[in-house]
């Protein structure tokens, strides 16, 4: 749910005036040759020298080789409730440098909360893109964070198209992103254009499905564009002490990836050549593996094997462009050990038609849905690419037959990007299957 606000209230005003206060840091410009990724936090040698800590103490943040998301090792932040008591002690972050103001920029993070990250009154802020205030402003909130109580999580998007915002006087956007996962990793994919005008842009996605697509001032009118914070603030502490009712609250990150407006979703998404302990027990299949099936490589009826520039996964996709019949199907046999899976589809989903699809297993239909998202763009391209779980924790034999059908509409193609089979409570590397029939 979506909430519009003109002004914050005055406790969070409070809680938040400090922020002016902060030292400002170096912004990091790309050279004109990079392109594409341009940041990988693996913390496998430690924290990288990208890093600029915010940490009060000893405890606050470190690297570990337990719960990792990709390869041996992930960062752990630690917040006490003794904490509050050192001075500006509400945090223990780390921070980027600041990106240019109105660039494009995709972010990809994993995040675990433990079982016993404990539900409070007063909420964490777990990963924020701060702003620097220009000269006449006054402490407001940062343009976009990610926040928990410990129940649910929470993003908040900030915003002002005014050169200078001397009140705090601006507009928020909120959603619920529902109950807060523990005991496993999660994985976001932010695509944020920081605009304070009309061609701002956010995106986001949550394992792999899109939440939201909002264009659109995603920012304040600065001089300077956000830079990127991880770890736990507690930002009412101050204000609200008997709030945090905790003795100590711990959480991880891993697998931070960020690029530029060459960069793709497919690019800094989680999986690929990435893998490592899913952290979070559950039930994981004999070789823990996603399996990704491309399209392409799929038996077609009607469907053709159409390039894309890079915007799909092996720069291909199946399309009913120039087919001859409206109506294609693409099967396979599933080839993957047998047990419990979600079934997801890649596809791209644009504003020119409304197609239609459906997905059968062993001719009993899991789902069929409309090609019928307003994602801002009618062409094939990172804005209308969609990571759809057709149906979660299926129970598939080796073997078992998966027929895709495809309805054209206008100019809405049905293009197909993969068909994608993840273990039930396993979160591992992506193995593709390219020689599949």
């Amino acid at each position: 749910m979506i909430t519009q606000k003109s002004r914050l209230s005055s406790v969070l005003q409070r809680r938040l005036a400090w922020i002016g206060l902060l030292i400002s840091p170096v912004i990091l410009t790309p050279s004109p040759a990079a392109a594409g990724l341009l940041f990988k936090g693996t913390f496998e040698g430690g924290l990288e020298p990208e890093w600029e800590s915010e940490l009060c103490c000893s405890h606050s943040a470190g690297t570990v080789s337990s719960p990792t998301r990709g390869g041996n090792r992930a960062v752990k932040f630690n917040y006490r409730r003794t904490d509050a008591t050192q001075e500006g002690a509400r945090r223990s972050e780390l921070r980027l440098d600041p990106v240019p103001q109105g660039s494009e920029r995709w972010y990809a993070f994993s995040l675990y909360f433990p079982t016993n990250f404990q539900t409070t009154n007063g909420g964490f802020i777990t990963t924020q893109w701060h702003h620097k205030l220009d000269e006449g402003e006054s402490g407001h909130a940062p343009p976009l964070y990610l926040a928990t109580n410990g129940q649910k999580l929470t993003l908040v998007n900030s915003f002002d198209t005014d050169r200078i915002t001397p009140n705090r006087e601006y507009q928020t956007d909120d959603w619920d992103l529902g109950a807060l996962p523990k005991g496993r990793w999660v994985d976001f994919v932010f695509h944020v254009r920081w605009s304070a005008n009309s061609d701002g842009l956010l995106e986001v996605w949550k394992d792999g499905q899109k939440l939201l697509s909002k264009p659109g001032p995603v920012t304040f009118n600065d001089q300077v564009g956000p830079y990127m914070k991880i770890g736990m603030y507690a930002s009412g502490i101050d204000d609200e002490p008997g709030a945090y009712n905790f003795d100590q609250q711990t959480m991880y990150f891993d697998r931070i990836r960020i690029g530029d407006s060459n960069s793709s979703y497919a690019e800094v998404a989680a999986g690929g050549e990435d893998s490592g302990n899913p952290g979070g027990g559950g039930n994981p299949q004999p070789n823990g593996k996603v399996i990704r099936i491309e399209a392409e490589r799929m038996n077609l009826s009607t469907y053709r094997v159409e390039a894309t520039d890079g915007s799909a996964s092996g720069k291909k996709v199946i399309s009913l462009l120039g087919a001859s019949k409206p109506e294609g199907t693409a099967t396979v046999n599933f080839p993957g050990p047998s047990g419990r899976y979600n079934v997801v589809v890649g596809y791209f989903d644009e504003e020119d038609g409304r197609g239609r699809m459906s997905l059968k297993q062993d001719g009993q239909q899991l789902d069929w849905w409309t090609f019928d998202q307003k994602l801002g763009s009618g062409s094939m391209d990172p804005k209308t690419f969609v990571r759809k779980t057709v149906k979660a924790g299926v129970g598939i034999r080796k073997g078992d037959s998966f027929k895709i059908t495809g309805v054209r509409d206008q100019s809405e193609y049905t293009r197909i990007d993969y068909l994608e089979f993840v273990p039930v409570g396993r979160y591992s590397a992506t193995i593709d299957l390219s020689a599949a029939q």
